[in-house]
């Protein structure tokens, strides 16, 4: 019998066994040191120095925080205020700034939107009115060629811009969906 058969680990796997348990070995350790500093204020640089680097990665990679939002975490505001003292409420100020900014262009959006609309509205009222005025009185002066014409372009006219409203606002609709 070999001794490759006594041994049912074989040449290649070996290496990725040893690196395992060097990181198993590296990750206990690892705790093992944080477990030690637990409430005492040691600096987290300090720490590091005392680890091996396998060690170290691990710890880093148990130190990296990670935080979402539109101002930095309490933790940098912290931070920031001891390496310049005022900037967190500085920082705070532009926010709500901003944030003030952007509320009141979107309310002019808005407020210019809906004036265009009616002013829309009410040119195309009074265009509607000066047609159908205009029709009336050629009709009754004789012409009612003209006046057909001056009721099929109106009608058509208001009937048009009702549907295409309806009509671009639904298939716009449906792209969303």
């Amino acid at each position: 019998m070999s001794i490759s058969e006594n041994n049912p680990m074989s040449a290649e796997e070996k290496p990725h066994t040893e690196q395992r348990q060097a990181e198993n070995k590296a990750e206990e350790s690892a705790v093992a040191v944080a477990e030690e500093n637990v409430g005492a204020e040691v600096q987290t640089l300090e720490l590091l120095e005392r680890l091996e680097p396998a060690e170290r990665r691990i710890v880093t990679e148990l130190l990296i925080s990670s935080h979402r939002g539109p101002l930095p975490s309490p933790e940098t505001m912290a931070a920031y205020e001891k390496v310049i003292p005022g900037l967190p409420k500085q920082l705070t100020q532009q926010f709500d700034n901003q944030v003030r900014h952007r509320i009141e262009t979107e309310r002019e959006i808005v407020k210019s939107q809906i004036s265009l609309a009616k002013n829309g509205q009410w040119m195309a009222f009074v265009l509607t009115l000066f047609l159908l005025i205009a029709g009336v009185s050629l009709a009754v002066m004789g012409h009612p060629e003209i006046t057909e014409k001056i009721f099929t372009v109106t009608i058509v006219g208001v009937v048009a811009s009702f549907l295409g409203v309806k009509f671009f606002s639904w298939k716009s609709s449906n792209k969303d969906e």
